[in-house]
């Protein structure tokens, strides 16, 4: 199972990374919910929430949504796998 996060839409303001975590929490709220999907991993793929390079600044919601991810992956080990990727060309 694959959930890719959008962007958050209007910057790094407290509401748009409300309005982005709302959903996610949802969807994975949803997919644990689910006994067909007990033996699944749900994989979360993130862009640009973690500074890897010096200088770079994360983006808020994407970052938040990786706590998520990490939270609900210690309550729920071995069902969430965290991807981030950023947008530079050599990395595709």
């Amino acid at each position: 199972m694959l959930l890719t996060c959008p962007r958050t839409a209007g910057g790094d303001t407290p509401a748009a990374v409300r309005a982005l975590l709302a959903p996610v929490l949802a969807q994975v709220q949803e997919w644990l919910a689910l006994p067909e999907l007990e033996e699944a991993r749900l994989v979360v793929v993130t862009h640009g929430g973690s500074a890897v390079a010096p200088g770079e600044r994360p983006d808020t919601g994407q970052a938040a949504v990786q706590g998520l991810i990490r939270t609900a992956s210690s309550e729920h080990p071995g069902r969430f796998l965290l991807v981030d990727l950023d947008d530079a060309p050599s990395s595709v």
